[in-house]
């Protein structure tokens, strides 16, 4: 039972778009949740993320579905640049170690041949080209 109240509270927090009376519905979700989990578990503090679970509604209303306010996709992008930065174990000037990385990782995956979709052709010298989709024979 609570498995799937919070399960809905995540449909509700995560969805693209709302109607004008989703948000009022979403908050009182999200307080009905947090009551039905706590008489669950009376022996369980708070934690500050149950606590801000409160102000999504809010948030919500504020900056629009919280789904693209979604930091996640930098977070991703934070960690492999922890990792890195952990790897090469140079602490002088990290920024320009990061950058310098980036730019060699970026550059490895815009040199792979088909990165654009691109079509590998034999031409008459039979030698590989690459050449666009858009060529016809």
């Amino acid at each position: 039972m609570l498995i799937t109240r919070l399960l809905h509270v995540v449909q509700l927090v995560c969805a693209l778009a709302f109607y004008p009376g989703d948000v009022a519905f979403m908050k009182s979700e999200i307080e009905d949740f947090l009551e039905s989990y706590h008489s669950a578990y009376p022996d369980e503090t708070v934690i500050p993320k149950e606590h801000y679970t409160l102000h999504y509604g809010s948030q919500t209303e504020k900056f629009g579905p919280l789904i693209k306010c979604s930091t996640m996709r930098y977070d991703g992008r934070h960690q492999f640049l922890k990792k890195k930065g952990n790897r090469t174990r140079n602490c002088k000037n990290l920024c320009k170690t990061l950058a310098k990385h980036h730019q060699l990782d970026q550059a490895r995956y815009y040199e792979k041949p088909n990165y654009l979709g691109e079509a590998t052709l034999y031409c008459r010298c039979h030698q590989r080209c690459c050449l666009p989709n858009t060529v016809s024979t």
